[in-house]
C-alpha cells in the first residue's frame, strides 16, 4: 500500500475539522439562548430556582396497530400508578406543602412519568410597573402552562379539553434510532459518537415554548402562579421492534424494552422581563434572613434558599410513643449567621405536656454528598445530573450546639457548573437546617400536641415556627426489644484519630460512649471486642492485653475489655452479641484457595492483597502491656495451626468465659471474622478447642443456609451483599416475614457508594429487609468515618486503610451513620430518617403477626384484617418505588428493577412527594387499633 502523502492527510484533517465544526454547531443550537432569553433583563423564575412538583407514574404506552398499550414489567410495584393531581392544582389557593420542592432539574427523568405538574411563584408589588414578561419552556411531551390557574397556552397537544395521559402529539421513527436503525441510547451519545445527523435527531426530542408572552391581565397583586404541565406522548412502535436487542440487557435485572428517551420530561424554563419593576423575582438567594419549610425526607444543602413567596408553615411530625420523630426548617441569609439559637417551648395537648426536655434541636453542618445532585453516578453518561448551578455542599450532619458563626459559603466557580442560557448567577449564603426531634413519653395521651421553636439570630429579628406533633396512642417497645435487627458497629480508634486523644484516654472514652449512645437509638445490639492488633476493624491494638511473665507464659489484661462492655451497656443497653474478632484475612495462606468458602471468592481475596503486596501468611498480632513503664507494642505470635497456639490462647478464653459468665453475657459470645476468605479447618479446630466451642459470624458475599465452617464450628451469625431475597418480583404477596426467622442472617450491603445514597434508601432499608427472608441489615458504620488525613488536612481513608494486610477487597465498611462533629460525634441526617424506618418496622410487624396468625387474625375480624393488609399492601408498593432508579434505558444495574444495586435517584424525588409521612400516620393508627383488639380485659397483649 503506498504512503499517504502529506496533502492527503492535510486534507483528510481539514474534513474531520469541518465534520467536526458541524457537530459543534448543532450542539451549540441545541443549548442557544432563545430570543425571550438573549433579551431578558431580570430572570423572575429559573431552572436552578425552587419549584414545587408532582408526578404521576404510570408504565409507558407505546403505539401499536391494535392501538396503544401499556409496557407492562414483571414488577407490580413499577406498573402500579400513581395519583393524579387534584384539579385545582395550578390555582393561587392550592396548597402544595405536600409537593417535592427543588431547582426545577429535580424533575423526574423517567419513561414512567405520565404527567408533571411544575408550580413557580413570583410576587408582583405593582401591576401597572410589570413590563414584558415572557417564558421560555423547553420539554419533551406536550405541555400546557397556566398562570393563575387560567390557561394561557398549549402545544403538542388536542386543542381543548383536559388532556388524558399520553395524548401528546407522538414522535416520528427517526427521533428514536440513529442512521443505520439502532436505538439512540447511552452507547451512543457521547461526543466521540455523535454527527450531525445524530445530533439533529436527538435535536427533534425538544419541544419549546419560546418568547411566549404573559399578559398582564392574567396577573394579579401580590403572589402569582406558573403552572406548567407537561403530558407524555406514546411511544413509537420502533421500541417495540428493537426490544431485547440491547446487547447489555441482564436476565438478573431484565426489563426487555429500552426507553431510549423519555416522551415526557422537563428540560428547562425561564420566566424574565424586561426590568425589576412591580416584580420580586423568586430566581436566586433574596437578601435578609430567612426560615423556610423543608421535608423531613428532602436533603438541604448550602446552595438552597428560601422562597419569598411561599408563608412559614408549622414543623408538623407524627409519632407514637417511646419512640424519636423529627421534623426541621432551614434558616438562611445572604451575610453570615452570628449567634443562632433555636430554642423549643412544651409541647401541650390541653393540660397535658411533652416536656420541653424531650425535644432535641440540632444544626445541620456540611457533612457528606448525596448521589443523583450533581454530576454522574459511577461516571455513566446516562446518569447525569446538575440540580444546581455550582457544585453544593450537603448539610448532613447534626450538631447538639450551634457554632459561632455559619459563614457564607462561596462558591467558585468552575468548569463543570451548569451552563444554561442566561442562567442567573447564584447568590451565596449562609444556610443551616435546624432540626428538632421530640421523644414522646411512654406515658403520653394520644392527639396533637403544639407548641414553638423560637429561632434567633445576631440583629435578626426572632422568628417563632409552629411546631405540632400527633402523637398516635400505640407504644413503641424499648429498643433492645425491638424484632428487627439492626447492627452498628462502633470504631474506636476512628475517635482517637479524629480527635486526636490518646487510645483509652478519658477524652477517649467520653467520644466512646457519646458513639455508642446514638448507635444504640437504633436498636443496635452488637459489640465488636477485637482480640487481635489491626484487624479489618482497624484498631492498632488488641482489646485484651498480654502481659509477657517469661518462659512463654502470660498473663492477660481485661480492663479495656470490661470498660468497654460497661459503656455499651450503659449507653446500649445489654449486648445481644458480641463479637470476638481472633481471625482476619492478613491470616491466609499464600496457597489458600478453596471454593466451598464463598464461591471462588477467597481466592480474589488472596490475589488482591498479593496485588497490595500486603503481608499475609503470618501469625496473630496481639498487643503486649508493660505493666511497670506502662507502655504497649505489637507482637505477632504463632499460627493458630501451630501447636504452640494452644497453651498461649487457652488460658485467656478460659479467664474470658468466666468474665461473661459472671455478666451473663457468654451466651452472647461469638468469633470472628469469616469473609469471603475463612480460617483453615485446622485453625478452626484449634479455635474451636481453645474457645469452648464459640460459634462464628461471617459477613461475605455469598450467603448459605445452615452455614457450618468446615464441619466443625457454627455460624451464628451470617451478613451476605448478594444472597438476600425480597418479594419485589412477587405478584400475590408482599412479604416473606423475614423477621420471624430464627436464624440470624442479614443483609450486609457492601456498596462503596451506600454512604451517598438518598434518605429513603435509608428509610427503608430495613423493611425491604424485613418483608424480605432477612432478620435485618449487619456490619453498617457507626462511626467509621474517612478520619485518616493526608499532609494537607484532607480526608484520605478510614481506619481500616491504614492496615493493608487486613483489606477484604470490596467487603470493607465503608458507610458511616455517625459524623465527626467539632466536640465529638454526632448524628447525621440519614441516622435519623434510618432510625425512623426501623421504628415503622416494629409498627408493620405487629400488623403482620397478627394477621399471619390464625388465632389473632380471626379476633382482629374482616373488616380490620383487610384495613391492615391494604395499608402493608400500599407500602409494598411505595417501598420498592421509593427506592428504584425508574430508568429503564443505560446499563442493566441501573434500570428500576435494580433497585438494591444502584444508587437511587428517580425514586426519590416521587418518594418525598408522595405522602409519606400520611401513610406512616395510617400504619401507627392501625397498630394501636391492632393493640387495642387484642388486649384481654386485663391490658395484656395475647
Amino acid at each position: 500500500m503506498a504512503r499517504p502523502s502529506s496533502q492527503d492527510a492535510a486534507e483528510r484533517k481539514l474534513g474531520i475539522l469541518k465534520i467536526l465544526l458541524v457537530i459543534i454547531s448543532v450542539c451549540l443550537a441545541t443549548a442557544r439562548p432563545t430570543a425571550a432569553e438573549s433579551e431578558t433583563a431580570v430572570v423572575v423564575l429559573d431552572t436552578t430556582g425552587f419549584w414545587r412538583m408532582h408526578h404521576t407514574l404510570r408504565p409507558p404506552v407505546i403505539q401499536t396497530p391494535e392501538g396503544p398499550a401499556p409496557l407492562v414489567a414483571n414488577r407490580r410495584w413499577l406498573n402500579h400508578e400513581t395519583p393524579e393531581p387534584p384539579e385545582d392544582w395550578a390555582s393561587t389557593g392550592f396548597d402544595d406543602a405536600g409537593w417535592v420542592r427543588g431547582p426545577a432539574a429535580m424533575a423526574i427523568d423517567s419513561a414512567y412519568v405520565a404527567r408533571l405538574c411544575m408550580r413557580g411563584k413570583f410576587r408582583v408589588t405593582n401591576l401597572a410597573e410589570v413590563r414584558d414578561l415572557r417564558l421560555t419552556l423547553v420539554y419533551h411531551g406536550g405541555a400546557i402552562v397556566y398562570v393563575n390557574g387560567q390557561e394561557l397556552a398549549r402545544a403538542h397537544l388536542p386543542d381543548t379539553g383536559c388532556p388524558e395521559d399520553d395524548s401528546a402529539e407522538p414522535y416520528p421513527r427517526e427521533a428514536y434510532v440513529s442512521p443505520d436503525d439502532t436505538l439512540l441510547t447511552f452507547r451512543n451519545t457521547t461526543a466521540a459518537k455523535q454527527s450531525a445527523e445524530i445530533l439533529r435527531r436527538y435535536d427533534l426530542r425538544d419541544r419549546k415554548f419560546d418568547n411566549l408572552a404573559i399578559p398582564t391581565a392574567m396577573l394579579r397583586q401580590g403572589v402569582n402562579v406558573i403552572g406548567i404541565e407537561l403530558i407524555r406522548a406514546p411511544y413509537h412502535y420502533v421500541v417495540e421492534e428493537k426490544k431485547g436487542s440491547q446487547e447489555y440487557l441482564s436476565r438478573q435485572f431484565k426489563f426487555d424494552y429500552d426507553m431510549s428517551f423519555n416522551t415526557c420530561e422537563f428540560q428547562r424554563v425561564q420566566l424574565g422581563a424586561s426590568s425589576a419593576d412591580g416584580l420580586i423575582p423568586n430566581a436566586t438567594r433574596p437578601e435578609g434572613l430567612q426560615v423556610w419549610n423543608s421535608d423531613l425526607m428532602a436533603s438541604d444543602f448550602d446552595l438552597d434558599f428560601g422562597a419569598p413567596c411561599e408563608s412559614l408553615q408549622p414543623i408538623h411530625v407524627v409519632g407514637v410513643r417511646n419512640g424519636w420523630f423529627s421534623g426541621k426548617v432551614v434558616v438562611g441569609s445572604d451575610r453570615a449567621l452570628t449567634g443562632l439559637k433555636a430554642v423549643a417551648s412544651d409541647l401541650a395537648c390541653g393540660d397535658v405536656t411533652i416536656p420541653a426536655a424531650e425535644v432535641e434541636v440540632r444544626y445541620g453542618m456540611p457533612w457528606g454528598r448525596e448521589n443523583g445532585v450533581w454530576g454522574s453516578i459511577y461516571g455513566i453518561e446516562d446518569n447525569k445530573y446538575w440540580r444546581y448551578p455550582r457544585e453544593p455542599s450537603l448539610l448532613g450532619g447534626l450538631t447538639e450546639q450551634p457554632a459561632a458563626e455559619y459563614p457564607v459559603r462561596n462558591k467558585e466557580p468552575s468548569r463543570y457548573d451548569l451552563k444554561l442560557p442566561n442562567q442567573p448567577e447564584p447568590v451565596p449564603g449562609a444556610v443551616v437546617p435546624v432540626w428538632v426531634t421530640i421523644h414522646v413519653p411512654k406515658t403520653a395521651l394520644p392527639g396533637t400536641y403544639t407548641g414553638r421553636l423560637n429561632v434567633r439570630a445576631d440583629d435578626e429579628q426572632p422568628v417563632n415556627v409552629p411546631v405540632e406533633i400527633e402523637v398516635v396512642g400505640w407504644t413503641l417497645p424499648d429498643t433492645q426489644d425491638y424484632r428487627t435487627w439492626i447492627e452498628l458497629v462502633q470504631s474506636p480508634d476512628t475517635l482517637a484519630v479524629e480527635y486526636d486523644v490518646s487510645l483509652w484516654s478519658d477524652q477517649h472514652w467520653d467520644h466512646i460512649g457519646h458513639a455508642m449512645e446514638l448507635i444504640g437509638r437504633t436498636s443496635s445490639r452488637s459489640v465488636y471486642v477485637p482480640l487481635i492488633a489491626q484487624s479489618n476493624y482497624g484498631n492498632a491494638e488488641s482489646m485484651v492485653r498480654w502481659i509477657d511473665k517469661g518462659e512463654g507464659n502470660f498473663e492477660f489484661d481485661f480492663s479495656i475489655m470490661e470498660r468497654y462492655l460497661d459503656t455499651a451497656e450503659k449507653h446500649m443497653g445489654r449486648p445481644e452479641l458480641i463479637v470476638f474478632v481472633v481471625w482476619d484475612v492478613y491470616l491466609m495462606r499464600r496457597d489458600a484457595h478453596r471454593s466451598e468458602s464463598s464461591h471462588d471468592q477467597e481466592a480474589r481475596t488472596l490475589r488482591f492483597l498479593e496485588g497490595n503486596n500486603a503481608r499475609i501468611g503470618g501469625g496473630p498480632a496481639v498487643t503486649v502491656l508493660d505493666p511497670v513503664a506502662q507502655e504497649v507494642r505489637n507482637v505477632e505470635l504463632p499460627r493458630f495451626d501451630d501447636p504452640r497456639s494452644a497453651d498461649l490462647w487457652r488460658p485467656l478464653f478460659a479467664e474470658l468465659r468466666k468474665r461473661l459468665e459472671k455478666r451473663g453475657l457468654l451466651g452472647a459470645a461469638a468469633l470472628g471474622d469469616m469473609s469471603d476468605a475463612w480460617p483453615t479447618k485446622q485453625e478452626s479446630l484449634l479455635l474451636k478447642d481453645v474457645s469452648g466451642d464459640m460459634g462464628w459470624v461471617s459477613f461475605s458475599h455469598m450467603g448459605v443456609p445452615n452455614l457450618k465452617l468446615h464441619d466443625v464450628a457454627s455460624v451464628v451469625y451470617q451478613g451476605h451483599h448478594v444472597a438476600n431475597r425480597w418479594p419485589d418480583m412477587e405478584q400475590d404477596l408482599t412479604s416473606y416475614h423475614g423477621w420471624k426467622r430464627f436464624d440470624l442472617r442479614v443483609q450486609f450491603n457492601r456498596m462503596s457508594s451506600l454512604d451517598e445514597y438518598s434518605p429513603t434508601r435509608w428509610r427503608k432499608f430495613a423493611e425491604a429487609n424485613i418483608i424480605g427472608q432477612q432478620r435485618g441489615i449487619g456490619r453498617l458504620g457507626g462511626d467509621f468515618w474517612p478520619a485518616v488525613r493526608d499532609r494537607r488536612g484532607r480526608r484520605r481513608g478510614t481506619v481500616t486503610e491504614r492496615y493493608p494486610h487486613s483489606q477484604r477487597r470490596n467487603l470493607d465498611i465503608y458507610v458511616s451513620l455517625l459524623a465527626p462533629g467539632p466536640g465529638g460525634p454526632v448524628a447525621t441526617t440519614r441516622l435519623e430518617v434510618f432510625r425512623e424506618g426501623v421504628q415503622e418496622c416494629e409498627a408493620r410487624i405487629c400488623l403482620e403477626q397478627a394477621l399471619t396468625d390464625e388465632q389473632l387474625a380471626a379476633r382482629l375480624g374482616p373488616d380490620l384484617a383487610s384495613r391492615c393488609q391494604e395499608c402493608l399492601d400500599e407500602r409494598y408498593m411505595c417501598l420498592f418505588k421509593g427506592m428504584s432508579t425508574l430508568r429503564t434505558s443505560g446499563p442493566h444495574h441501573t434500570h428500576a428493577v435494580a433497585w438494591w444495586y444502584f444508587p437511587l435517584v428517580d425514586g426519590h424525588t416521587w418518594y418525598i412527594g408522595s405522602g409519606w409521612q400520611e401513610r406512616s400516620k395510617k400504619l401507627y393508627d392501625l397498630a394501636a387499633e391492632v393493640t387495642k383488639r387484642l388486649r384481654d380485659g386485663k391490658g395484656n397483649l395475647e
